[in-house]
């Protein structure tokens, strides 16, 4: 499988014994078999930096998949285990150029219903928001994203 994965991304012969062994400890904290999985499915995430990529990205799906958030992402690590042994190269995306812009276009939707925190809400037919800080999530992307962002102008035709 090492041979497999350094001719995926000869990239990881770059990368020092300490940092590997941080980020497999830190996938098999959340699940046993989930540093081997990420490895032989996708290893580009073995190049991605670990306090500045993985950990925030982490917390941005731990929060729309509604299995925790920041301070408490492990404690439904077996949700988030199986969600990432299913879908690894989800963590290669960007959270501000591609998950937060989708997931923006989701809630106008319908498809999903986050509040302006991106936490998942309770799906309803008649949801109306529960609080003033609970509104879903209004479609506007940051000013220095929105330069990434044509979903709107696609969808309409224009």
């Amino acid at each position: 499988m090492l041979r497999k994965c350094i001719l995926s991304h000869p990239q990881l012969l770059g990368l020092s014994f300490s940092n590997l062994q941080t980020k497999i400890n830190f996938f098999n904290s959340i699940g046993p078999s989930l540093a081997m999985r990420i490895a032989s499915k996708c290893p580009a995430v073995f190049s991605l930096g670990l306090e500045q990529n993985i950990i925030p990205t982490i917390d941005f799906l731990c929060k729309i998949w509604g299995v925790g958030g920041t301070g408490d992402r492990l404690t439904k690590h077996t949700e988030l285990e199986k969600m990432l042994f299913e879908y690894p190269h989800i963590l290669t995306l960007s959270v501000e150029g591609n998950l937060q812009p989708t997931m923006v276009f989701f809630n106008k939707t319908g498809y999903t219903s986050l509040n302006d925190e991106w936490e998942l809400m309770p799906f309803s037919s008649n949801a109306a928001p529960q609080s003033e800080n609970k509104e879903p999530v209004s479609g506007t992307i940051p000013e220095g994203n929105r330069k990434n962002v044509q979903t709107d102008k696609r969808i309409r035709g224009r």
